[in-house]
């Protein structure tokens, strides 16, 4: 946990990993726990995974007047953190809170993620509604409240055969400061439609929702993939509101594939699949850029080869392989020194009981002067793959 005092306030917040970020916004009335799974899973993948307490929730402080000011906190937390781009993520308020920082800060984005969410303004009856809860949580707290929707944030089977899933989102809701609450309903009433934003994303974006989510039922995130000119569509069988806690297998799949494919840099080594004998074959040989093109680690085998795996993770990631599918790894090194320190590596992200094939062979140097570094993976799925 770690706390920055940005835009006059102070911002709670979970930072974890190395690597290219991705900015996790937590919806209402929730906290940053809430991408507890995700956090932990994608900072293993090689990714620096950003979760905030959105202002007035969890552990971070301050009030909210206009609906702007999540994104703006977002923004400024980025500035603090040394950060110009990240994948920048949210489910349900916190996805239209990422559609203002598209509305606000374009150029700051890599990729965008819109879970269980929706793009429109409030109508004159849905924004009296919403100011309606919010008189009723101010006069009743959190508890009444979060009881009756508990069976419409995680669906009702799943609160029966998921219970520390439906233990936790009725806990998060129950322990939600009510003023938080309060004003961010008042505030949401208020917020423009994203309809143009989203018509104008300069970015890839990933929409997934729960196939049973009653608040952004399916049409909703069909109608998202329809206006971005760059999108993907996941929908997740067996659950509600909450499908990275209800099915975070499938969840994170699609999140995975997509971030594969975002932060990869598009002049970084090659990539190729192709079908033979009804089994998908993935080759890719991977050198040490970021996704801006930029050299990782100068002068450090190590720290180079780390961002190696990244990337060859992220380019068998988009065929839908892992690791666990490769069964050669052939590494050209400019010094045959480096190689423990390969070797260190490698062995953090292949299973040291059953490895893959291995070779190592010294190079005069690579395509970048600074490059130390270049590994090629051999992957092969079965049919239907």
């Amino acid at each position: 946990m770690a706390t920055a005092h940005v835009n006059g306030i102070t911002v709670e917040y979970d930072d974890q990993g190395t690597g290219d970020p991705l900015l996790l916004v937590h919806g209402h009335p929730f906290d940053r726990s809430m991408w507890a799974p995700q956090a932990a899973k994608f900072a293993a993948e090689g990714y620096r995974v950003l979760t905030p307490d959105l202002r007035g929730f969890g552990g971070s402080g301050g009030t909210v007047g206009e609906f702007s000011d999540y994104a703006r906190d977002l923004a400024a937390l980025l500035d603090h953190l040394g950060i110009e781009r990240a994948v920048v993520g949210g489910l349900s308020m916190g996805g239209q809170i990422v559609m203002d920082f598209c509305r606000l800060f374009p150029g700051r984005l890599l990729g965008v993620v819109l879970a269980d969410t929706f793009p429109g303004a409030e109508t004159p009856e849905t924004r009296a509604r919403r100011l309606g809860m919010a008189d009723r949580l101010e006069r009743e707290g959190m508890g009444p409240w979060s009881d009756e929707v508990l069976d419409r944030m995680v669906a009702p089977a799943n609160v029966k055969d998921l219970p520390e899933v439906a233990a936790h989102v009725r806990g998060m809701m129950h322990g939600a400061p009510v003023r938080g609450a309060v004003l961010a309903h008042r505030a949401r009433a208020d917020r423009p439609d994203y309809r143009d934003t989203l018509r104008g994303l300069g970015v890839p974006a990933l929409v997934v929702t729960g196939v049973e989510d009653p608040y952004t039922p399916v049409a909703d995130a069909e109608l998202m993939h329809d206006l971005i000119p760059d999108a993907e569509l996941a929908l997740i069988e067996g659950a509600a509101h909450m499908p990275n806690l209800e099915r975070p297998e499938a969840f994170d799949t699609a999140l995975r594939r997509f971030l594969s494919r975002v932060t990869l840099p598009p002049t970084n080594g090659y990539r190729h699949a192709v079908r033979t004998r009804g089994e998908l074959v993935v080759v890719s040989g991977q050198i040490a850029l970021d996704a801006a093109g930029r050299v990782v680690g100068e002068g450090d085998a190590e720290a180079q080869t780390r961002q190696v795996f990244r990337n060859l993770n992220k380019a068998l990631g988009v065929q839908g392989a892992t690791f666990a599918d490769v069964v050669k790894l052939n590494i050209f090194v400019t010094d045959v020194a480096a190689m423990p320190a390969v070797r260190r590596v490698r062995d953090e992200w292949i299973d040291t009981a059953n490895p893959p094939a291995s070779s190592a062979v010294q190079v005069a140097g690579f395509v970048r002067p600074e490059l130390l570094v270049e590994i090629d993976a051999l992957a092969v799925l079965p049919a239907g793959s």
